[in-house]
């Protein structure tokens, strides 16, 4: 007699981006950023109750030309990729006319072949599983790591936002067991509230933070960092704002001399137009010897150069409640930040440095914090005590998408 197989066989949706090329393309069994996608993605990869994990994978071909997907060898029984390619705006609705169809019939081939009984979603691109699960009955899950990109047009009446962000709306709209949403600020409650399918559960969930990052820190190989400098670490995109970094390090030049920390950036290029724009902005100010860029490191070396940082500056237009922030906290580097839309109403005022978007002020509250080594540490101090006792570590917070996933 044939034995029954209950483990799960995930079908598992997602976007490729950029930071997790390494482990796609290049068999690394590491990542350059989404810690919050690759914890309970690798907790899966190991776990004994999953069988399988199917990955259809969205890849934009201007990000991944080659068609040649090398995953580490110990998972190459247990994951599988089927990639889907495209060009342009996987959130435009000619993306939905066009290739949600063979996107639909896919996944159902994929589905039937695999004998999946699981289907989650990841990002707006995830609204793929709720079409399956329409399609072949298979529960899914989805999850949204914010609603920054579409904030602007919250105040839009539903078929106005569907018509422009088309995706985001059935990402949120269609049933599903759960929609697990992560609360960075950006206004995830309120949108699932207007948007949202009142037959699906909703969690709401700050990110977890590793309680023990000391642990995992490696030095970067072959860069070389500044003697004393503030970072600013985030992926180069306009609603990231570095512009706001570099031109407060004008009025630190103006009022210093070069007496004066260098500023350290860090972080993919996700707008090459911006990243042109930031290295003329540098030029006309005449920081090119102060403003350093750094392209993606591994998770682990992007925190020797946070923990090395005199000050952190987290100054996005919005989800600035980032995985930055609650590590700063950890490692106990001050915070210099925007409350962008009160992303951190529940976040004490002692803890940070609030700003506005004026560079003259941003560069006040650098200088007053490099001149008061004590008010420092004292706000570091009682961050840590904070993230310490109110935030889940990743491995509580993973252990709730995975009896999610896994019940």
């Amino acid at each position: 007699m044939e034995m029954v197989n209950n483990r799960a066989k995930i079908l598992y949706i997602f976007f490729l981006w950029k930071p997790l090329l390494k482990f796609f393309l290049k068999g690394e069994e590491t990542v350059e950023g989404l810690i919050s996608f690759w914890i309970p993605f690798l907790k899966l990869l190991n776990s004994p109750e999953v069988d399988k994990i199917v990955a259809l994978i969205f890849v934009n071909k201007k990000l991944c030309p080659t068609k040649r997907f090398v995953i580490p060898t110990k998972y190459s029984n247990k994951l599988l990729i089927y990639p889907i390619y495209f060009n342009g705006n996987f959130k435009s609705i000619s993306f939905v006319l066009l290739k949600l169809p063979y996107a639909i019939y896919k996944g159902i081939y994929l589905i039937l072949k695999y004998k999946i009984n699981k289907i989650y979603g990841h990002g707006t691109i995830g609204a793929l599983a709720g079409v399956l699960s329409l399609f072949t009955g298979v529960p899914n899950i989805r999850r949204l790591y914010g609603m920054s990109r579409a904030k602007s047009d919250f105040h839009l009446p539903k078929w106005q936002f569907f018509l422009k962000h088309p995706t985001t709306y059935l990402s949120l709209s269609l049933k599903a067991e759960a929609i697990i949403m992560t609360n960075d600020g950006s206004w995830g409650d309120k949108f699932f509230s207007k948007f949202g399918n009142r037959k699906s559960k909703f969690l709401f969930l700050f990110n977890g933070v590793e309680k023990n990052l000391e642990s995992h820190i490696k030095k970067p190989k072959n860069i070389e960092l500044p003697q004393q400098y503030i970072s600013y670490i985030a992926r180069i995109d306009r609603f990231k704002r570095q512009h706001l970094a570099i031109k407060a390090f004008s009025f630190l030049k103006s009022s210093q001399q070069n007496d004066f920390p260098h500023l350290v950036i860090l972080g993919p290029i996700s707008d090459e137009g911006y990243y042109r724009e930031l290295i003329t902005l540098c030029k006309t100010l005449d920081l090119e010897n102060k403003v350093h860029f750094i392209s993606a490191l591994p998770w682990e070396e992007a925190l020797f150069v946070l923990k090395k940082s005199k000050i952190t500056l987290i100054l996005y237009e919005l989800s600035t409640l980032s995985n930055v922030f609650l590590e700063s906290l950890v490692l106990q580097v001050p915070i210099i930040a925007i409350n962008a839309n009160n992303s951190f109403s529940s976040i004490p005022k002692d803890i940070y440095f609030e700003v506005k978007e004026t560079p003259q002020l941003i560069a006040d509250r650098i200088m007053k914090l490099l001149n008061d080594e004590s008010l420092a540490k004292e706000m570091t101090e009682k961050g840590k005590k904070f993230v310490d006792q109110y935030f889940l570590s990743w491995e509580e917070r993973a252990r709730i998408e995975l009896e999610i996933l896994l019940n």
